[in-house]
């Protein structure tokens, strides 16, 4: 189940966890490579948490695509959905452990 975010923290976990594109705002357009979908940040899910201590991940929002951020591409600019791919960087996995989101949203929130 997504976890319900106020527009400015959403914001913020996007920028957090997808650490391969820029999010400029909530209205940022992505398409996914897993299912041909394009959509923007704010109907991105936010899932993760079980119990507290779960880790937060980036979801498509398409009811049966299960893809991730590292799946996602910046939208053709001539308005189609082929997508042109963004610069991928092998690192550690785009998420963080629940439990210390709130920390996160201040540090964030501290610094913008």
């Amino acid at each position: 189940m997504p976890i319900r975010l106020g527009s400015g923290d959403k914001l913020l976990i996007l920028r957090r966890l997808d650490r391969d594109r820029k999010w400029e705002s909530l209205d940022d357009k992505r398409y996914c490579r897993c299912c041909g979908a394009t959509f923007i940040g704010r109907q991105v899910d936010v899932v993760g948490g079980t119990r507290g201590s779960g880790r937060l991940r980036l979801l498509c929002p398409t009811e049966s695509c299960a893809s991730t951020s590292k799946d996602w591409v910046y939208p053709a600019r001539n308005g189609s959905d082929a997508a042109h791919s963004s610069r991928i960087h092998p690192h550690a996995p785009h998420d963080i452990h629940v439990v210390g989101l709130a920390r996160l949203l201040r540090a964030l929130r501290a610094r913008a």
